[in-house]
């Protein structure tokens, strides 16, 4: 259960970063700036 959990909190912002920014590389501030963003 946990692992899914995991999963989407990588593939969601991964998702939402690779549509503006550059993705997979800049994921942990990246992820904090999409979700602060919404």
């Amino acid at each position: 259960m946990k692992r899914i959990y995991f999963l989407f909190m990588i593939c969601i912002p991964i998702l939402l970063l690779g549509c503006g920014q550059k993705g997979p590389l800049y994921l942990p501030e990246s992820t904090k700036n999409a979700i602060s963003n919404k």
